[in-house]
């Protein structure tokens, strides 16, 4: 924290001049901000400064004093001071210097704040839809939504707001290309940082919720601008390392409320960015004075882990994958140290609570009366299981007591074939034929485990000869679940979608158990026998139509 820059008249007992706050960048610190005084003549007779802080102005100091202070020399009282005002008085053995109640701001430059966003490649993984950013919403109730708050604020005339918010009369100064426009259709308004952008920087791992939040930002003024309709379609979802705008006298505000947007939601930054950003920083547009903005509400991502138990698993990429995703976390069995259990059969409320992290949390109230009788409002998954049913994904069983779910029934992979369908919205496939002798036509969940094995989510198991199995009533084990959400979401093995299954035919009988010769006679015994010659030729004991005797032919 840095307070304001004070020139205050010294009463007649004191020193001639003080300053406070004058630009100690260092001692203003985003983890552990502080006041700052600097003195440059507190008097050569000074052996001591007392600074009391009264942090909520109710005349009754909070903390305060200091160490000796020799003349020039800048203290930091580092009491994680935040913005707003507050009571300072500032005493020395000569007598009170300054006694009154200053606003205190966190200034920084963006040289500072550049090293404190996390350098991370982007999630690609998750695909992205922009319905997930709800906007543009009436959030204050006014009747105008924040695409109307936006052009009404940025207008450099005023605007006339009509019935609807209709806006007319206005006039807006793109910053990106310089160009002025009177007509709102051609204004289009830039989120800073394009929604796909966030996404893919963090945002996927928010609710609904906060995501609504970010797509409707307005308590920061360079979060949203009004700009060029067919500028702004350019940029498209690009960030600095590949796209700034036309108008290059705009390119060191531009950098830096993109920083600024990426630090009040904790968003990572990849190295094309970070260094395009390094680069405009690398001026003077680097050391400009800049007001940090407020943290928004969204958790950082959770710190890595890694599982003891899944070293040289066959699955340990997509388990890993599985974590980072935040979809599960396993068990905690001692400090930083996690178990997955690979091996653990998944049950159906785990699986409702790995789909519903998956599809981002979104935002849901779950009812206030549980919709099944076996699954309490206090149920650990208690919302995660109501959400799936709502999604249309399990709606568990009919029973004359009610509506069961079931939750800790092991998931069969049939079902779990049905649940993973129903979470993409159930698409249209034509199952031609079963690429598995045990699945067929009649199957309870046909369409959809053949859906899964030409998607390559899985393809069962290769049994021989061309043949497949799927095991439609085998229990689903946890690192099998993670290797089927990570197909799911990031492509599969090679799809399976035709039966190729050809086993040889067993040998016929009753089968000679020597050798036979091609034409030799066999005894009456043997006739209609089979047996093999030395090549491996199969033979039968029979006569021919035009040879009444029995001999070894050609089968």
């Amino acid at each position: 924290m840095i307070v304001g820059l004070l020139g205050v008249a010294a009463p007649a007992t004191a020193v001639e001049e003080q300053q406070i706050g004058a630009g100690a960048y260092e001692d203003c610190s985003l983890e552990q901000p502080g006041f700052v005084v600097t003195s440059t003549n507190w008097g050569p007779e000074t052996t001591r400064i007392s600074i009391d802080i009264d942090r909520d102005l109710d005349g009754i100091p909070d903390f305060g004093d200091g160490p000796p202070v020799d003349p020039g020399q800048t203290l930091t009282l580092p009491y994680g001071v935040e913005d707003g005002q507050y009571g300072v008085r500032i005493s020395t053995d000569r007598g009170v210097l300054f006694d009154e109640v200053i606003t205190v701001w966190c200034a920084l430059r963006p040289i500072d704040i550049l090293p404190q966003l996390t350098v991370a490649a982007e999630n690609t993984t998750r695909e992205y839809n922009r319905d997930m950013f709800p906007h543009w919403i009436d959030a204050d109730n006014d009747g105008c939504d924040t695409r109307d708050e936006v052009l009404i604020e940025e207008s450099t005339t005023t605007v006339t707001v009509g019935s609807g918010c209709a806006i007319s009369n206005g006039t807006w100064l793109s910053a990106y290309d310089n160009q002025t426009w009177t007509a709102t259709s051609d204004v289009d308004i830039d989120h800073m940082v394009p929604l796909a952008e966030a996404w893919r920087s963090g945002a996927w791992r928010w609710n609904e919720e906060q995501r609504t939040a970010f797509a409707n930002d307005l308590d920061v003024e360079y979060a949203l601008l009004a700009v060029t309709d067919n500028v702004n379609q350019s940029k498209g979802d690009r960030d600095p390392a590949s796209w700034m705008p036309p108008a290059t006298d705009y390119a060191c505000e531009y950098a830096t409320s993109w920083l600024l947007v990426k630090y009040r939601w904790s968003l990572t930054i990849d190295t094309d960015e970070h260094n395009a950003l390094d680069s405009v920083f690398s001026g003077d547009c680097g050391t400009r004075e800049v007001t940090i903005p407020n943290r928004a509400a969204v958790s950082p991502p959770p710190a890595p882990i890694s599982f003891t138990d899944v070293s040289g698993h066959t699955f340990q990429t997509q388990i890993a994958w599985l974590a980072d995703q935040g979809v599960t976390r396993g068990w905690s069995v001692g400090p930083n140290t996690y178990e997955f259990r690979p091996q653990q059969r998944i049950l159906r409320a785990e699986m409702a609570a790995f789909l519903y992290r998956l599809a981002g949390e979104p935002a849901y109230t779950p009812p206030a009366t549980s919709r099944f009788i076996d699954v309490s409002t206090s149920h650990t998954f208690y919302k995660e299981i109501n959400w799936l049913a709502e999604s249309g994904i399990s709606i568990g069983w009919s029973t004359p007591r009610g509506a069961e779910f079931r939750p800790q029934q092991p998931t069969s992979r049939e079902v779990m074939a049905a649940f993973l369908h129903r979470y993409v919205g159930s698409p249209a496939y034509n199952a031609a034929e079963s690429p598995f002798r045990d699945v067929s036509s009649s199957a309870i969940f046909y369409k959809e485990i053949l859906w899964l094995a030409s998607e390559g989510i899985s393809t069962g198991w290769d049994v021989g000869y061309g043949c497949r199995e799927y095991r439609p009533s085998q229990n689903v084990l946890r690192a099998e679940m993670a290797a089927f959400l990570y197909r799911m979401e990031n492509g599969g093995t090679p799809p399976i979608t035709t039966n190729e299954c050809s086993p040889p035919q067993p040998d016929p009988s009753p089968m000679y158990s020597g050798t036979v010769s091609a034409g030799a006679f066999c005894a009456r015994a043997n006739s209609g026998w089979y047996g093999y010659t030395s090549n491996g030729t199969l033979m039968q004991c029979t006569t021919s139509a035009t040879d009444t005797r029995l001999r070894w032919r050609a089968a």
